[in-house]
């Protein structure tokens, strides 16, 4: 896939899930399932999280009006890998806090609205920037 600029937005890394039970609202009528990509914008300065959602299998896209979902007014906060976590029945994500050396979790039941969860970091290689977390 890829998302243009816009905006004075770029589009930096992230991932993409299935949407399986429309948690989101973006798929269109309930029970559908849908795409819905997760990436890191970078403008303005900083770096924020940010969705766009496709309803046939990834052809095309469409940003979600309300971006930036999550932003913290970090110049570094990018790479989220976001998954479904059965047991507790939602969302995680796991992003980068590349120049503090960190790993955030974060949670949503909607892929919109995100709550931190907990940090790991810094710890063990602790020089240059940690980036592209995954679980």
């Amino acid at each position: 896939m890829a998302l243009r600029e816009e905006g004075g937005v770029m589009v930096f890394s992230g991932s993409a899930v299935v949407d399986r039970r429309n948690s989101s609202g973006l798929c269109g009528r309930p029970g559908a399932a849908c795409l819905v990509a997760i990436y890191a914008g970078h403008g303005q300065g900083k770096q924020t999280q940010n969705l766009a959602w496709s309803r046939d299998r990834g052809r095309t896209w469409t940003r979600y009006a309300k971006n930036p979902v999550l932003d913290i007014g970090s110049k570094d906060f990018r790479d989220p890998k976001v998954f479904w976590h059965e047991p507790t029945g939602r969302w995680i994500m796991v992003v980068a806090l590349s120049e503090e050396r960190k790993i955030r979790f974060y949670g949503s039941a909607d892929l919109k609205s995100w709550s931190p969860l907990s940090d790991f970091g810094p710890a063990g290689h602790t020089k240059g920037q940690w980036e592209c977390p995954d679980l």
